[in-house]
């Protein structure tokens, strides 16, 4: 219960004060800032950002992480898509313990739509294709 209402609060205190989304949003190219806006509206720039850490990884980090799944030729392209995409819709914990201190991601479904969880995976992915 204590580390719920910590989360929340902090996931309060950094999206009421955080004018960087509206930054990246600006430099970016469009398929990035429509990722970005989809990201905003489905409330995943409390806990994300592209290029830093905030409660959670950077996406550029992810993104990096499950490409490397593909690269490495164990893992296809398709397989990856549903690991993150259930990672985004289910949550988790553990993944990323060191950057996160021990948070969990929530889940975002069924709040967020399959669709635009599929949106939200193509977007993180295409962050560091190659």
């Amino acid at each position: 219960m204590k580390i719920s209402l910590a989360m929340m609060l902090a996931a309060v205190l950094l999206s009421a004060g955080c004018s960087r989304p509206a930054a990246q949003k600006q430099s970016a190219s469009p398929e990035i800032r429509q990722g970005l806006e989809l990201a905003e509206k489905s409330q995943c720039l409390s806990c994300h950002a592209l290029d830093h850490k905030v409660i959670g990884p950077a996406w550029n980090d992810v993104s990096a992480r499950y490409n490397q799944y593909i690269r490495s030729g164990k893992t296809s392209e398709q397989e990856v898509e549903r690991m993150l995409e259930n990672k985004i819709a289910m949550g988790g914990k553990g993944n990323w313990i060191w950057v996160t201190g021990g948070m969990s991601m929530p889940p975002n479904a069924p709040r967020v739509s399959a669709e635009n969880i599929r949106k939200l995976t193509h977007f993180i992915l295409s962050l560091r294709k190659g």
